[in-house]
Order: structure tokens, then sequence, then C-alpha cells
């Protein structure tokens, strides 16, 4: 699956968490989407410390979209908080970006087992495209049926390993030092690039 499967709409919202999987959808979105106005949706967590927010600005200052039009935060006190409240919010972006769909990095766990931590819900292919059953808004998840090594490779065939890779962070440790190299995403992301 690819970028270019997604309709060209006015404008698309966009998750992006500076990880691995929404670097790789923006970067592609850039290329497949020129005339698409993104707006970008970063989750953050107080709990954590925020500490993803560097990340995601330092890749946009690299990415240098030429069709990004916001860039915004949602501050959440943890996940499960996140989790909770993001739909509404999500629906606040709706109505004051008028998007009219979404695209997110969405991955499939590998068949190996990395121990635990694992998204559940990353076990089995997810569709394509979703509808949200309260908006009706579209969801697309081009990446559904790819693992990390299918995104490294993407990354190696793009010629964006060395410039974005370094750049992303994937790890879900709750404070310093990150890498952890312990939990679940670390251990992925090492098993599909051979790197944290």
């Amino acid at each position: 699956m690819e970028t270019s499967i997604i309709p060209q709409y006015e404008r698309l919202g966009v998750n992006f968490s500076g990880g691995t999987d929404s670097t790789l959808l923006l970067y592609m979105l850039n290329i497949s989407h020129p005339n698409t106005e993104l707006i970008i949706y970063t989750g953050t967590r107080e709990d954590d410390g925020q500490y993803n927010i560097p990340y995601t600005k330092n890749v946009l200052d690299v990415l240098q979209l030429t069709n990004l039009k916001q860039h915004v935060f949602g501050t959440w006190k943890n996940r499960a908080h996140g989790r909770g409240e993001r739909d509404a919010f999500r629906a606040s972006l709706n109505a004051e970006y008028q998007i009219q769909a979404w695209a997110n990095g969405f991955t499939l766990n590998p068949k190996v087992y990395l121990g635990s931590g694992r998204d559940k819900r990353r076990d089995v292919v997810q569709e394509f495209v979703s509808i949200n059953n309260d908006n009706g808004y579209k969801t697309y998840r081009p990446f559904v049926e790819l693992t990390k090594k299918h995104i490294a490779d993407r990354y190696n065939s793009l010629g964006i390993r060395d410039t974005l890779l370094p750049l992303t962070i994937s790890c879900e440790a709750m404070s310093p030092p990150r890498p952890c190299q312990l939990c679940y995403n670390c251990r992925e992301k090492y098993w599909g690039f051979g790197e944290y």
C-alpha cells in the first residue's frame, strides 16, 4: 500500500508522533499530495514530559513540507486521558480546519516475539480505510500490511534513512534515557532497522 492510494483531498489531517512510521507517511504525502493542505496532529503526554515535541519539530524542520498548513498539539495527562479525549479533539480540528479525512502510519506487528508490551491491535491487518461512526470521517492507513522491516526498506529505497531516521523516536519509556532500548517499541524499531 502506498500514499498514492489515498484520494486527493483539499485538506487532510495527519497523525504524527515523531516515530518512524508517521515520519515516512509525511514524507510520502508531501510527494504524492502536493496540492493537499496537511493539518498535522501530534498528541503529547504530561506524564512522560512531552518528550516527543522536539523530535516532531526536528523532523518537520528537515522535511520542509510544501503543503503544511498547521501543526497542532494535543496535550493529555497520560495515555488513557489522550485516548478518551482525542476523538473530540480531532472533531474540533475537523471543524476549525475543514479537514476532509485523516491518515496515520499504523503498521503491523512482526510475527516474531519481541517480548511484552506490544499493541495487540497491530497483531492483525486493519482496514486500509475506516469510517468513524460518530462523525463519518474516513481514516486512511496506507501501511497496515507493513512491518517495521518493510518501513526500513522504504527508508532505504527512498534514500531518507541517514537524514530522517536519526530524528525519529519510538521509545515508550516514561523517563530518560531515550531510547531506552528495553520497551516494546524500541525492540521493534531495532528488529526492523537494526538500530534504535
